[in-house]
């Protein structure tokens, strides 16, 4: 694992896909707060941990803030990704758009909004499942939801 990897406590379990957590559901991380007070901190960090090992692409399956993470990093860098998923994201960029059909953090408007203002094609799937993360509260539906748009062509 190279420093960078350290540094952010990443799990390698594979290849090829990148798995964001949301905004404050980190791992304990200590943040400099200058760096951070803007999401370019994140992008960057994200970059790095990509750049280090050598990733030629990858799907970003960004939840929350992470999706808008992964949006903004993939056009600064665009050869880095293949796909990016958005799981109750906030709005910025083109994409998958998972949603749930009850999420107090982010409603279902906010869905709608992402929709039909990113200027792009997007794909919008509706899960019948509540809270933020959903990838928590109800796994056997969310999971197989990702593995259906990582396999969309």
């Amino acid at each position: 694992m190279g420093i960078v990897q350290e540094a952010h406590n990443v799990k390698v379990l594979g290849s090829g896909i990148v798995l964001g957590h949301g905004f404050g559901t980190d791992q304990s991380i200590i943040f400099d707060f200058e760096r951070y007070s803007t999401v370019e901190g994140y992008v960057c960090d994200l970059l790095a941990i990509l750049e280090e090992p050598q990733v030629k692409s990858c799907i970003c399956v960004g939840h929350s803030f992470s999706g808008m993470i992964g949006a903004i990093a993939s056009i600064t860098r665009a050869d880095l990704f293949s796909k990016i998923i958005m799981l109750s994201a906030t709005p910025r960029v083109p994409s998958h758009i998972l949603q749930s059909i009850k999420d107090m953090a982010v409603p279902l408007t906010v869905c709608e909004y992402l929709h039909q203002n990113l200027g792009g094609r997007s794909i919008v799937e509706v899960m019948p499942v509540g809270g933020h993360p959903p990838q928590l509260s109800s796994p056997d539906i969310v999971i197989p939801e990702i593995l259906k748009h990582i396999n969309l062509l």
